[in-house]
């Protein structure tokens, strides 16, 4: 009998090590064009080790949706930063 793919084990989510759990939730989501706030969310993601999870995550998540409706901060990315990285990745994958 094979034992493969009847393992239980779970590689861990990257979540797990996000450097964003440790701050409030709302800390993550300034009011837009609050300077202080976004520059605090994105110093949280300065040095989290899963920030480029994070950002694909959230762009699979966001897909193709304007940017006027993507909010927070996600892999140290304001809505607007997203959006033109979405873009630029579709272009470079068409």
């Amino acid at each position: 009998m094979s034992d493969r793919g009847t393992s239980t084990t779970k590689a861990p989510d990257w979540r797990q090590s996000a450097a964003c759990r440790s701050v409030e939730p709302d800390d993550m989501f300034p009011a837009p064009g609050y300077k202080p706030g976004i520059e605090r969310a994105k110093n949280v993601c300065l040095g989290c080790p899963v920030r480029r999870q994070c950002l694909d995550a959230t762009l699979a998540i966001e897909g193709g949706i304007t940017k006027d409706n993507r909010y927070g901060i996600a892999g140290g990315l304001t809505p607007s930063q997203r959006y033109a990285e979405y873009t630029r990745r579709r272009k470079a994958t068409a």
